[in-house]
């Protein structure tokens, strides 16, 4: 269960309550993986979690595309998707 914590928020003050929530879905926004992670979770993370998940539960898949908000573009989280033949 996701731990419930105080955390960085740029929309709100710090002093709120919060928890991560991650969804991932094929293009036609079919869900295929949700997650609840705690509030202080590194979005980083969250997302190398996922570009292996991925890569390990559907290696069959033909040009996977990566569509993320601004914390997807590092270079931990590129070296982690092309290690998994994922561009």
């Amino acid at each position: 269960a996701p731990h419930v914590t105080r955390g960085y928020s740029k929309r709100q003050p710090a002093e709120f309550k919060q928890i991560l929530a991650s969804l991932v879905t094929t293009q036609d926004g079919i869900p295929l993986y949700f997650r609840a992670t705690d509030g202080n979770r590194s979005e980083n993370l969250e997302y190398q979690f996922y570009i292996r998940l991925i890569a390990d539960q559907l290696p069959n898949l033909k040009d996977p595309i990566l569509v993320g908000d601004a914390k997807l573009c590092t270079g931990p989280n590129f070296h982690v998707a092309t290690s998994h033949g994922i561009r």
